[in-house]
C-alpha cells in the first residue's frame, strides 16, 4: 500500500467512527429526553 492509500483509509475509518459516536449521542439524547417526560421533568430536569 501506499502512502496515498493509507490516509485515505484512515480518513474512511475516521468518517466511520464520527457517524457512530453522532448516532451514539442521538440515541443517549432520545433516551434521556423519553426518561426525563415519563418522570414530568422540564426541559432541564429540574422541576418535576
Amino acid at each position: 500500500m501506499s502512502v496515498h492509500e493509507l490516509v485515505i483509509a484512515g480518513l474512511n475509518d475516521h468518517r466511520l467512527f464520527t457517524r457512530l459516536d453522532l448516532a451514539g449521542t442521538f440515541a443517549f439524547a432520545i433516551g434521556g429526553a423519553v426518561a426525563a417526560r415519563d418522570r414530568g421533568l422540564d426541559r432541564f430536569g429540574a422541576v418535576p
